[in-house]
């Protein structure tokens, strides 16, 4: 069974009625599922006479709608939106490096010391995840794939032994 969508004449009576306006009857009932005897039969709420506050705001430079935003969306009280300047570009720019800066998951000093040494910030974050110290990951330099190579040939050689042995062993035939 579905939801029954359709609003007879006599629910449109009954809610306005009770003080309901159509748009908001078909909001409850259609967008927001409520039963239709609630959406009928529950007044709204009571708009609240923020007029006077709306005046200290715009007394402060503060525009209407970011007054009711701060109070609606940020969940300021009406006091502190209708009162607290707007943020400068500098006052956004501290707030945001102090965000960083809380949200940093390397020491600054590491990540400086690594810029200074040509290690770009990904490379240097790589490394740390790897297992290197911070002090390596930041004042190592890059390895050339030549010593690349080296290294590989090494550390391959530790395992497992001369691999040319295995590769290139003579195959007579009798």
């Amino acid at each position: 069974m579905g939801y029954d969508f359709y609003i007879t004449p006599d629910e449109y009576a009954r809610a306005e009625a009770n003080g309901i306006s159509r748009m908001r009857l078909e909001y409850r009932v259609r967008a927001w599922a409520w039963d239709k005897d609630r959406a009928t039969t529950t007044p709204p709420r009571p708009m609240q006479d923020r007029s006077e506050w709306r005046k200290v705001a715009e007394a402060n430079g503060i525009p209407r709608k970011l007054f009711y935003q701060r109070i609606l969306k940020g969940g300021w009280s009406e006091e502190r939106a209708a009162t607290q300047p707007i943020a400068t570009e500098e006052d956004r720019a501290k707030a945001a490096r102090i965000g960083l800066e809380a949200m940093r998951v390397h020491p600054a000093e590491y990540i400086i010391l690594a810029r200074e040494n040509g290690i770009p910030y990904k490379r240097f974050a790589w490394r740390v995840r790897h297992g290197w110290s911070y002090e390596r990951a930041a004042t190592e330099g890059k390895v050339s794939p030549e010593e690349a190579g080296r290294r590989g040939k090494r550390k391959t050689e530790e395992l497992h032994g001369d691999i040319n042995a295995i590769i290139f062993k003579s195959n007579t035939f009798k």
